[in-house]
């Protein structure tokens, strides 16, 4: 897996308790791509923009456009973060 911020990946950072993680200055646009991995990973690695949506709603209150999730997805793509799935709209974590 690609790196997410300073040489460490998603899996590095995945299980680190809450206090520790909030201590390593993660910028907000990497944070946002960790919940976004997070988020495929609990849905079997695979779902669609609505979905990704609604959970980052339900876990940060913070309301999304459709372009700028667009936008947030395709930087993750070009970092090899995720891929697009088989059907339209649909992203999964990239192997």
């Amino acid at each position: 897996m690609k790196e997410i911020v300073n040489n460490l990946t998603y899996k590095d950072l995945k299980n680190l308790p809450v206090k520790l993680y909030k201590e390593l200055n993660i910028p907000h646009y990497v944070q946002r791509e960790f919940l976004i991995l997070n988020i495929l990973e609990k849905n079997n690695g695979i779902a669609d923009i609505n979905f990704i949506m609604v959970r980052i709603y339900n876990e940060t209150k913070e309301i999304l456009t459709r372009k700028n999730m667009w936008n947030i997805l395709g930087k993750m793509r070009e970092k090899n973060l995720i891929e697009s799935a088989e059907k339209k709209g649909y992203y999964k974590i990239k192997k």
